[in-house]
């Protein structure tokens, strides 16, 4: 089964929660996706300092932010850190969820690049959004390779950045 075929939220979070507890591979991409959408002074310090629904809570994220980053870096974990991150990503299947809901929604939506009705998703998808643009600029700017296709796809990234950001801004939410 397809993870679009899934329709309600609690399932679709399920599905995530158990798979970040049993699969190694998962939790490492779900820490890095909690990781990349936390403010760049929370990456940088690795700590919570505000409270806006997204990132790691304030007991997890000095050991979550190493794992990430160590992640991120093309290192392996050692057994005893795949155990502590199976044992901790499952409490954050539900931003996971939200993430996977908003670029599910927007591949089924149109096959032409993302076009999203911003005023039709609640606040705490657009945040997730936002952040989640950011990080594919950041990808985008760091890649290297195809340049031509890099250089399309990170302007399409700013331009729905552009769109997110006025939004977020119209609610008062940046």
């Amino acid at each position: 089964m397809n993870f679009a075929d899934i329709k309600s939220k609690k399932d679709q979070t399920a599905v995530i929660r158990t798979r970040l507890s049993s699969n190694v591979k998962w939790a490492a991409r779900g820490v890095v996706r909690i990781f990349e959408n936390q403010t760049h002074d929370e990456q940088n310090v690795e700590e919570t300092r505000e409270s806006n629904g997204i990132g790691f809570t304030g007991a997890d994220a000095n050991i979550l932010s190493s794992f990430a980053k160590q992640v991120m870096k093309g290192r392996t974990m050692s057994a005893k850190q795949n155990a502590i991150l199976l044992k901790k990503m499952p409490k954050y299947a539900g931003q996971l969820q939200r993430m996977v809901k908003v670029i599910v929604k927007a591949q089924t939506e149109t096959a032409k690049p993302v076009e999203l009705n911003l005023r039709m998703i609640d606040d705490e998808e657009l945040l997730t959004l936002f952040h989640s643009l950011q990080s594919s600029i950041r990808y985008y700017e760091a890649a290297e390779g195809n340049y031509s296709k890099e250089t399309d796809a990170r302007e399409e990234c700013y331009h729905q950045l552009r769109k997110a950001g006025s939004e977020a801004q119209y609610r008062g939410l940046l």
